[in-house]
């Protein structure tokens, strides 16, 4: 038997809060085993980057202050080495980071990445809160675009939505925000701005990307778009955020945060991404047609069946109180 894989693709540009997203994810989906032998994990070089992200993150809490752009991006090809395992049996889960730059460029790895983002029955979008909201006028909300990569993202979902619907194979597009934490008021917050935020990302920011899904989906029900924002620290507010030139002389937004109280990070929302992989890996049990996901589901009850027990659970699990279906 050929090892099995679950891949899931992830698109954004650098410095949008990526490898913080998967720390998060992490961090949270520990809370939603407990009372299960299984474990959802980083492996290999995944654990040694995750440690440092938390490191980097622990450091700027101490200090007083949060400074998102002071933290290591990266403009490298990236995957994510996860695992959802019980016992010895184990369904590797890999994410591939894709830098949002590359989405434009023609690099040695495109045709790898294309054919990585075909497979994928899953696609995670993230989006930096701070950007999307705090744009005022029109030079600024063109940089908004810029920065978030919009039309080239647009390009390829629409992309991957045609690809699932040829396939006959559902997919699921998570439209991550991150960085919500000053635009909540559920989890220590101030002031309640998530109306204003949603309406930011889906009716404006993102319009073009789900407007594209909705014409490939054609009202079918093998696509489907869940809308999750995420408080990837959860002990941060939103101080300043100013859009000044970067090297490239184009506008950046710099945004700079004040630490809650003992600084404890605390996590809200990122846990629903190991939920979202459960529900759409369960729903292949009583599918009818043959593709990957019936084939793994077939591994994993012949595999374990605590194992499979695990991933009911988690699919069985409600969402979280933020996540709301757009498609």
């Amino acid at each position: 038997m050929p090892e099995i894989i679950y891949k899931v693709a992830l698109l954004g540009p650098t410095r949008s809060g990526k490898t913080s997203l998967i720390s998060s994810a992490l961090a949270e989906a520990q809370d939603f085993l407990i009372g299960t032998p299984a474990k959802f994990k980083a492996t290999g070089s995944t654990l040694k980057r995750i440690q440092e992200n938390r490191q980097e993150l622990d450091g700027a809490l101490a200090a007083g202050s949060f400074n998102p752009g002071a933290l290591a991006g990266s403009q490298d090809l990236t995957i994510y080495d996860l695992s959802l395992s019980v016992g010895k049996s184990i369904l590797p889960i890999h994410i591939l980071d894709y830098p949002g730059g590359w989405l434009t460029d023609v690099t040695p790895e495109f045709e790898e990445v294309e054919n990585w983002i075909k497979e994928c029955n899953i696609l995670i979008l993230p989006v930096d809160a701070v950007v999307a909201m705090e744009c005022r006028g029109e030079k600024e909300n063109i940089a908004a675009r810029h920065r978030l990569n919009t039309a080239a993202i647009e390009d390829a979902v629409q992309n991957w939505a045609r690809e699932r619907v040829q396939r006959k194979s559902p997919g699921i597009i998570l439209l991550v925000p991150v960085k919500c934490e000053s635009y909540f008021s559920d989890h220590g917050g101030r002031r309640d701005r998530s109306a204003e935020l949603r309406q930011r990302v889906l009716e404006k920011t993102y319009k073009g990307a789900l407007d594209r899904v909705r014409g490939e989906g054609q009202g079918s029900q093998m696509l489907s778009v869940f809308y999750m924002p995420v408080d990837t620290m959860g002990c941060v507010d939103l101080v300043t955020a100013d859009w000044e030139k970067a090297p490239d002389n184009e506008l950046e937004c710099h945004a700079r945060y004040r630490v809650r109280g003992k600084g404890q990070r605390s996590v809200l929302g990122a846990g629903d991404l190991l939920v979202a992989i459960a529900k759409m890996i369960a729903q292949a049990e009583k599918s009818a047609e043959r593709n990957f996901l019936v084939e793994l589901w077939r591994w994993i009850t012949d595999e374990d069946k605590a194992l499979v027990a695990a991933i009911k659970a988690l699919s069985d699990r409600p969402w979280g109180a933020r996540v709301t279906k757009v498609l």
